[in-house]
């Protein structure tokens, strides 16, 4: 039994992904997902990440909202989008999120999650960087203002950058998928 409101069912993981489960028997070409891992261990949110992977792989379209995910799990994802207070701040591959900064001039610390250090300093001001310092002076490395106030720039400068298309797309293609998608529902 899945459970009301009124009657107790599965857990609230299990629930989840009987929910995803209930969409894919539709076969859909477009998938979207509000937050398929929250609430999940991360052995049941890689696992139903891969699945998904596995899926946009066979020709589905797949879009997902993922809150505070782990480095391992981001790094499944072909393209993630990484955004602070509703702007974009990076759109890409995991694995080039570094590059990518350090081209901009700001290498991303070792050993700490590059998505949460980014945010961490995008709601950083000055009074909180000499804070740290005056805590920690070998945060301030990390932290320092002028690190906090280079990242901000750069989070402004991707902010307004037109969003590179996720790769060539056949035309014909995608508007099959999405009156396929229309006509289903």
């Amino acid at each position: 039994r899945i459970g009301t409101e009124f009657q107790r069912g599965v857990a609230g993981g299990e629930r989840k992904r009987t929910c995803i489960g209930m969409e894919l028997v539709h076969q859909s070409s477009i998938l979207f997902l509000d937050e398929p891992t929250t609430g999940l261990d991360s052995v049941n949110a890689e696992d139903i990440v891969t699945s998904l992977k596995t899926l946009a792989q066979s020709n589905r379209i797949i879009v997902s909202t993922i809150h505070q995910p782990s480095a391992e799990l981001l790094k499944l994802f072909d393209k993630i989008l990484v955004m602070h207070e509703g702007k974009k701040i990076y759109f890409g591959a995991f694995e080039d999120m570094f590059a990518f900064y350090l081209q901009r001039g700001v290498q991303l610390p070792d050993f700490i999650h590059p998505v949460e250090y980014l945010l961490t300093c995008l709601n950083m001001n000055e009074n909180n960087c000499k804070l740290l310092e005056e805590v920690n002076p070998q945060l301030n490395n990390n932290f320092s203002y002028e690190r906090v106030h280079r990242l901000k720039e750069i989070g402004e400068e991707v902010s307004r950058q037109v969003t590179e298309p996720l790769g060539t797309l056949d035309k014909d293609k995608v508007r099959r998928l999405v009156e396929s998608a229309y006509y289903e529902s």
